[in-house]
């Protein structure tokens, strides 16, 4: 396993793709943790707050990630501002960014440097893209949802 160093305005660009797709807006709302956190210390914290939020966390755990996997110094880049037009993505291909994204945020050790809401709330988002080409991802959604409490299959309203 290696740990690819990704660009900032890459999860910019992803933030981007899913805040302005209704359909994944309305995933977020109904995520645990956005909804854990919007009503306890970080009530009023709106949905696309959240969605940056998690992008940033991402791209903060991923050079972490792999400034500890090869012992480098890779400076984190605080530009908000995405000059490039976004374009649009499938879910497909959006699944398949957010994988790679997720494979890695972690070291080789299985070291992972961001809160466990942003992981699961990736993973539920990932599994929402999933089912509109049928891939599930069982295992993980079992923790989330025992985790989480979640006694029904995590749904769209």
């Amino acid at each position: 396993m290696s740990v690819i160093k990704y660009k900032r305005k890459k999860y910019l660009r992803l933030a981007r793709v899913c805040k302005n797709n209704p359909e994944i807006v309305e995933v977020f709302k109904s995520l645990p943790h956005y909804i854990h956190y919007s009503r306890g210390w970080l009530e009023g914290l709106s949905v696309m707050q959240y969605i940056d939020r998690m992008f940033w966390f991402l791209y903060v755990a991923n050079r972490t990630a792999y400034n500890v996997q090869y012992q480098d110094n890779a400076p984190i880049n605080y530009e908000t501002k995405l000059p490039l037009p976004i374009g649009e993505l499938s879910y497909e291909e959006l699944e398949e960014e957010l994988s790679s994204i997720d494979y890695n945020t972690f070291t080789n050790s299985g070291g992972y440097f961001i809160d466990e809401g942003y992981i699961d709330s990736l993973h539920l988002l990932r599994n929402f893209l999933c089912k509109e080409y049928k891939v599930h991802h069982t295992k993980e959604l079992t923790r989330i949802r025992k985790k989480w409490n979640l006694t029904t299959k995590f749904k769209i309203n």
